[in-house]
């Protein structure tokens, strides 16, 4: 099984910082890692691939839906992957309700109802459960975030929504091995075959269909 880390964040939008957690991803058993600039500047790209299989994609934050909407159409034909993130719940409703999105990135205010997971379940969009939540927090504040966590994990498990486990790391030092995701999807209350799919390449050999050219929606290609 080929194993992909889809939320590692980059805040510098740099080359050198992307290969640096390419290089990193590597390192941990990674077989591939999707990047998600924070600032897209322009699509980049490793310079050394260190035998890794690469995803660009970006990570965008708009309230308002047209503004949401124009976004991810500039951008949707030249990623592999679109994350929208969701910091409260009415941002959650709008994301969950476009197609076009691949994953959604809840915040700590956003409580996943059944509406929601069953709207990504319909939609096809991935349900982000990101380690850095717990990583970054401690005491009374890290129980609550594992409540949280396991609060929304109950409820998209319970509508069979899509979702993918990652590290969410904001610098290569955040990133985390894919043994280690696995232990966390089992915290969360995940199964074993739910977890694979997770931490699989699905979502990206779909996607790379749709920028092939001769894909038409999901399950449909031009031969």
């Amino acid at each position: 099984m080929k194993f992909w880390e889809y939320c590692i964040h980059s805040c510098q939008d740099s080359g050198s910082e992307v290969e640096e957690l390419v290089e990193m991803a590597a390192r941990l058993g990674w077989n591939g890692v999707c990047v998600l600039q924070e600032k897209p500047s322009g699509k980049i790209s490793p310079g050394n691939g260190h035998g890794m299989d690469f995803a660009s994609g970006v990570v965008i934050e708009k309230t308002r839906p047209a503004d949401l909407k124009r976004e991810i159409m500039k951008h949707r034909m030249s990623r592999e992957v679109i994350a929208v993130k969701a910091n409260n719940d009415e941002a959650a409703r709008t994301s969950l309700d476009m197609a076009e999105i691949d994953i959604i990135l809840p915040g700590p205010d956003t409580e996943i109802d059944m509406v929601m997971a069953r709207l990504a379940r319909k939609n096809g969009i991935c349900i982000a459960f990101e380690l850095r939540h717990l990583v970054c927090s401690s005491g009374s504040a890290r129980s609550r975030m594992l409540s949280w966590l396991r609060k929304n994990a109950k409820t998209v498990r319970k509508a069979g929504a899509p979702f993918v486990i990652s590290s969410g790391a904001l610098s290569p030092w955040d990133m985390r091995s894919p043994s280690e995701m696995t232990s966390f999807g089992k915290i969360l209350g995940f199964g074993d075959p739910a977890i694979k799919k997770a931490l699989g390449g699905g979502l990206i050999a779909e996607n790379r269909k749709r920028l092939g050219g001769k894909w038409v929606m999901p399950g449909v290609e031009i031969v």
